[in-house]
C-alpha cells in the first residue's frame, strides 16, 4: 500500500431531538466543514450529496463525497411538520500527493 495515499471515513448522525446549542447537521454544514484549508477546484452540492476536490496546505490533492439521508417520523404531521428522527451524512475521504518523486 502506498503511504502517501489516505483515505478516512466518517459518519456524522444528528438525533431529533438534539442539542439547541448544536449547529444543525445538513450537507451544506459538512461540506463547508471539508472545504476548510482546501483550495477547492470542484465543489457540487445536490440534494442528497456533495463531492469536494481541491489542494490541501501541504500541497495534496484532496477528494471527499458525502451522502446524506434523513428519516421523519409521523408524529406530529397533523399539528404541522413531521417530527424529525435522525439526519446522517457519510463522508469518504481521499488525499494523496499531486505527483510522486
Amino acid at each position: 500500500m502506498d503511504v502517501d495515499f489516505e483515505i478516512e471515513t466518517i459518519n456524522f448522525v444528528q438525533n431529533y431531538p438534539r442539542d439547541p446549542d448544536a449547529e444543525i447537521l445538513s450537507l451544506k454544514s459538512v461540506q463547508a466543514k471539508f472545504m476548510q484549508n482546501v483550495e477547492v477546484t470542484y465543489k457540487p452540492l445536490k440534494a442528497d450529496f456533495f463531492v469536494v476536490s481541491g489542494i490541501d496546505k501541504q500541497s495534496r490533492v484532496v477528494y471527499a463525497k458525502g451522502l446524506y439521508a434523513e428519516l421523519e417520523s409521523m408524529q406530529g404531521r397533523e399539528e404541522g411538520e413531521p417530527t424529525l428522527m435522525w439526519r446522517k451524512v457519510g463522508l469518504i475521504r481521499f488525499r494523496y500527493p499531486q505527483k510522486k518523486d
